[in-house]
C-alpha cells in the first residue's frame, strides 16, 4: 500500500508540472492560475493523508511541502 500511495503523489506532481508547462506555452493565464490552485490543493491533501496514515515520515512530508511551494 505504501508504494501505491507514493506512486499517486508522484503521478499527481508530474501531471501538475506537465499541465503547467503546456499552459504556459498557450498563454492561458487564468486557466493556469486555476490549475496551480487545484494542483496545490490536491498535493496538500495527499501529503496530509500520507503523513496522518504514517506512510510518510515528517522529513519527507516537509520536503514535499517545500517542493509544492516552488512548483
Amino acid at each position: 500500500m505504501t508504494i501505491c500511495l507514493g506512486c499517486l503523489v508522484t503521478i499527481a506532481y508530474t501531471a501538475g508540472k506537465e499541465m503547467m508547462s503546456s499552459l504556459e506555452e498557450s498563454g492561458m493565464i487564468i486557466l493556469q492560475v486555476a490549475m496551480v490552485q487545484i494542483h496545490m490543493i490536491l498535493m496538500w491533501e495527499m501529503v496530509k493523508t500520507l503523513y496522518l496514515t504514517q506512510t510518510l515520515t515528517p522529513r519527507a512530508a516537509k520536503s514535499m511541502l517545500f517542493d509544492l511551494v516552488w512548483v
